[in-house]
């Protein structure tokens, strides 16, 4: 199950901003950026276990929204994900397992961190290529868009 941890609207404009700078630079004419934190929860937990990992543990219920699934790109927007390649070592997703087995009182679980990136403007094989290069690293991430 995947968890998605988005910054507030009211709180993101030094971080969406930064994002579409960076994207800008790597060519890609957006009009909007937008970035959030992707937890891959590899657990047999029931829903109300998930979402209370996403609320209670892993978002500030003051700036951020969360979702339990993964989110899915806002009207005009398209949406990339990074991950961490499972060769790599994931220090986030250990961190967050232990957390959420002493938190939670459940066994650990396999935890992935990634992120999530909406864009809006430039879209297409071109654009995807440019996000790709600008945003991960072959050698350590894999980088797909999500058509949804």
């Amino acid at each position: 199950m995947v968890i998605e941890i988005r910054t507030k609207p009211k709180y993101a404009a030094a971080e969406d901003s930064a994002l579409l700078a960076r994207m800008r630079a790597a060519g890609l004419p957006l009009k909007a950026a937008s970035p959030a934190r992707l937890y891959r929860v590899d657990a047999d937990w029931p829903a109300g276990t998930f979402k209370k990992a996403a609320a209670d543990l892993l978002a500030d219920p003051l700036t951020d929204d969360w979702s339990v699934g993964g989110g899915r790109a806002p009207a005009g927007f398209w949406r990339a994900e990074v991950w961490l390649k499972s060769s790599v070592t994931d220090v986030i997703g250990d961190s967050v397992s232990e957390a959420a087995a002493g938190f939670l009182g459940v066994a650990a679980p396999r935890v992935r961190f990634g992120r999530a990136f909406y864009f809006k403007g430039a879209a297409g094989p071109k654009a995807e290529r440019a996000a790709a290069r600008a945003l991960s690293n072959p050698l350590i991430h894999s980088f797909k868009v999500v058509k949804k």
